[in-house]
């Protein structure tokens, strides 16, 4: 167990960091800097920000409430050119995919290590 702002690993020790669903602490410079130190010199940052489920029904609805609730969506659009700033400022480079599924998109960020 660890803050993320303070990984108890080795410089350049992981090809990939990975975070589910992450809070606005991914943002944290502090957090971003521990990211990028832990990497190795091509390693890669993998953030799956959000769901959006298609089919209807209560799982969907449970997700959407819960999104609601932490005051995350799963339509990052408006807030894009922020969001690539923030990883920037962590010399992190930043792309977005959208990964359709049968039952869900799902909206995966990639940040590589600069």
């Amino acid at each position: 167990r660890a803050a993320a702002q303070q990984l108890p690993f080795a410089d350049g020790q992981f090809d990939c960091v990975l975070s589910t669903f992450p809070s606005e602490f991914i943002f944290a410079p502090e957090t971003l800097h521990a990211i990028w130190r832990v990497l190795a010199p091509s390693g890669r940052l993998v953030i799956v920000p959000s769901v959006e489920f298609t089919p209807r029904g209560l799982s969907a609805t449970l997700v959407r409430l819960a999104y609601r609730a932490t005051g995350q969506h799963a339509d990052n659009a408006d807030q894009i050119d922020l969001i690539r700033h923030r990883f920037a400022a962590g010399r992190l480079g930043f792309s977005e995919q959208r990964v359709a599924t049968r039952y869900a998109q799902v909206t995966v960020w990639v940040c590589d290590r600069q």
